[in-house]
């Protein structure tokens, strides 16, 4: 992920790794110890630098469709 999106910083690629995984956003707050707003903030940005619009993609439908053919998230 970050070698394709290396405009993203490593809190932004754990979220998006997390919701690859089918996370919700509660779940991810859990587990990264910090508040939904915070997770909801970092995936408008990320979906922000990533240039999602939103009428086009959400964000976990982008991610699952431009990593459906690889082995790794990493990639």
């Amino acid at each position: 992920m970050s070698i394709k999106h290396p405009e993203l910083n490593p809190s932004e690629v754990i979220i998006c790794y997390y919701l690859f995984m089918g996370f919700k956003t509660k779940e991810i707050s859990v587990f990264l110890n910090t508040s939904v707003r915070s997770v909801e903030s970092k995936r408008y940005r990320i979906t922000n630098k990533l240039g999602i619009k939103k009428e086009d993609f959400k964000l976990v439908d982008y991610l699952k469709e431009t990593f459906k053919d690889t082995t790794s998230f990493s990639s």
